[in-house]
Formats: structure tokens, C-alpha cells, sequence
């Protein structure tokens, strides 16, 4: 359900759009196969219930979906839908119950607030950085595996030198860098950087002025929703990445949103 929190939909029109999705595939069924009374039932979390524990349950007495269908169907941007007129299903690979039935699918998440998505590494211990970390939910314009953050060797006294080379209008773009030691550019020094499209220079040269041996770097939007000083590390946002024949590396970047765009904002770094 994290993917829910990255749309541009009120709460209840992420319930709504699953209901509608029970209701088309019930009109796609043969009406000698259709049951007596399709339904839908949905179940709210009650009063008493915590964003821990709370759940919202969405059921219908469809013909339901073979393994196959149900693994694509989990996958963010999927859909068996037309391309205008529905959006499809847009889940995320959470826990599907064991041995789902037809007209039955359960998912489930642990440990995270419904309907809600935080911003990974907005803050962050700069001495505990993560290793290369791929996305779960998306993948590549051509089915590669998309980046959610990218961590690249470095030594003290190398030089990194940041392109943006596409930035898309739909708002804010730009790239969070960390490293567990000193990177300075334009006289700033800091263990991390955030570079903004609309604010950096196009090409952006930073010193390594010393480091643990790894950059930590990935895309981050304000999409002007008031989510903190950068919205980053959502459900369905990722990198699509690919080694020059300079051995530099290109950036393609998806932020939030039903459909993966990787033209939101393409980068380049290259490491000298």
C-alpha cells in the first residue's frame, strides 16, 4: 500500500479506484460466468485501531487472479487495464497471502503507517551509509533494475563532477550526496550535498576531501506538497542507470506516480 501514498489521490480515492477495478473486471467476465450479485466489501480500520495495526480491507466475489497475474499485479506502474479510461492496479509487493484464491487477495505491510510514506535519509548518520540499494516495486524502461540509491567508490582528493543534462517541468528536481567524511564544492564543505536543477550550476565540480571509500547519491523533488525540505526514497521512484564509454554514469530519475517516467530528471557523474 506505500505506493498509495505517492499518488496524487485523496486517501479515498485510492479505495475508490480499487473498487472500480473489482467492478471492470466483473463487466469484463462472460455474463454466463459473472456470479448472481458481483460485490465489493470494504473494511475500515476502527476507532480504536493505531496507524501500527490499522488496515483497510477491499474484497470482492470476482473470478480473482491466477499466481502469474498476482505477481504482476503487485508490481508498481503494472496493469491490465486499457491505457486511457483506467488506471489499473498499482500495488506493491507487500506480503500476497499463500496460496491466494479466486475472488480473494490479501496484502499486508508490517511496521508502517497506512497510507503514508516517509523520506529515507532526509537525515542520516553519515558514518552508516547504505550499500547500492535496488528498488522492490519498479524497474527500468526495458525491465532492468531500477536504483533507489546509488553508492559508488571514492578515494580523498578525487573529483566529482555533476551534469544535469534533461530536467523535466513537472516540478523541483535535483540529487542528495553523501559521503562519511568532507565534500566540499563552491566553498561549502559538508558530508552531504543537495544539489537543486534550478539552483546549481548545470555542471557542478566537488572535491572529495575525504571519505570512508563510498558516495551515497540518489534523486530527490519538492513537489510542493510540503513534505520537508526534500521529498526522496518514495515507493516508486528509482534510477535508471548506465555506464558511459567514458565511465561516467547516466542518471534517469522517477519520482512519484502511477506510471514510472524516467525523464523526470536524467544526470550525469563522473569521477576523476
Amino acid at each position: 500500500m506505500s505506493v498509495l501514498g505517492d499518488i496524487e489521490f485523496h486517501p479515498w480515492q485510492c479505495i475508490a479506484e480499487l473498487i472500480d477495478n473489482a467492478f471492470d473486471d466483473f463487466l469484463r467476465q462472460p455474463s454466463d460466468q459473472r456470479p448472481d450479485q458481483p460485490s465489493v466489501w470494504v473494511s475500515l480500520p476502527g476507532r480504536g485501531s493505531t496507524p501500527r495495526d490499522a488496515e483497510v480491507w477491499v474484497r470482492d466475489n470476482g473470478r480473482g487472479m491466477t499466481l502469474p497475474q498476482l505477481r504482476s499485479a503487485l508490481r508498481a506502474g503494472w496493469s491490465s487495464n486499457d491505457r486511457f479510461g483506467h488506471l489499473g492496479r498499482f500495488l506493491t509487493p507487500n506480503e500476497p497471502t499463500a496460496g491466494a484464491q479466486p475472488g480473494r487477495m490479501d496484502c499486508r505491510r508490517r511496521s508502517l503507517p497506512l497510507l503514508h510514506r516517509t523520506n529515507a535519509m532526509t537525515s542520516f548518520d553519515p558514518t552508516r551509509l547504505p550499500e547500492r540499494t535496488l528498488s522492490k516495486s519498479i524497474e527500468g524502461p526495458d525491465g532492468q533494475a531500477a536504483v533507489k540509491i546509488e553508492a559508488l567508490p571514492i578515494t580523498s582528493g578525487q573529483r566529482i563532477t555533476l551534469t544535469f543534462e534533461t530536467v523535466g517541468p513537472r516540478w523541483r528536481q535535483g540529487v542528495f550526496l553523501a559521503t562519511a567524511g568532507q565534500l566540499v564544492a563552491t566553498g561549502t564543505s559538508s558530508s552531504s550535498l543537495v544539489l537543486w536543477s534550478d539552483s546549481a550550476p548545470a555542471r557542478s565540480v566537488i572535491d572529495v576531501a575525504d571519505t570512508d571509500g563510498r558516495l551515497v547519491l540518489y534523486n530527490i523533488w519538492d513537489s510542493g506538497r510540503g513534505r520537508g525540505p526534500f521529498e526522496s526514497q518514495s515507493a516508486t521512484s528509482g534510477m535508471f542507470v548506465e555506464t558511459l564509454a567514458d565511465r561516467s554514469h547516466r542518471y534517469s530519475c522517477t519520482d512519484i506516480g502511477v506510471e514510472p517516467d524516467f525523464s523526470r530528471l536524467i544526470f550525469r557523474v563522473s569521477i576523476e
